[in-house]
């Protein structure tokens, strides 16, 4: 299994398991998040809005308390320009909505919530 995994379910009924490990199974419904950060740890399942979900597909994105390199890796699959996330701020989180409008634009607005320079 490749880490980080995430799974937002917006709508039905998803079950995720490890094929290593079938019998550990999770069943996610509509609202809930399945999150697991490497093999070592257990996956976390937490509750969110089923639109936030889907919000890369209409240029917004949803986070709630999201790891800073969580929140770049979907930046850089929106635009051109990769972002890379220092080592010191790697742990940073991230709650709030980011439109992807412009690159430049969704960095500088990120760094307004965060002590982060761009």
């Amino acid at each position: 299994m490749l880490y980080p995994l995430r799974c937002l379910i917006k709508r039905g009924i998803v079950q995720v398991a490890n094929r290593l490990a079938p019998a550990v199974a999770v069943r996610l419904v509509a609202g809930r998040s399945l999150r697991q950060d490497d093999g070592s740890a257990p996956a976390v399942q937490s509750q969110i809005e089923p639109q936030a979900a889907s919000g890369w597909q209409t240029g917004r994105v949803v986070y709630a308390n999201q790891p800073l390199e969580c929140v770049a890796k979907v930046i850089s699959r929106a635009f051109a320009e990769p972002v890379v996330v220092d080592a010191s701020a790697k742990e940073l989180t991230f709650s709030g909505v980011l439109a992807l409008d412009d690159e430049g634009a969704v960095l500088h607005r990120l760094a307004l919530f965060l002590p982060i320079a761009v």
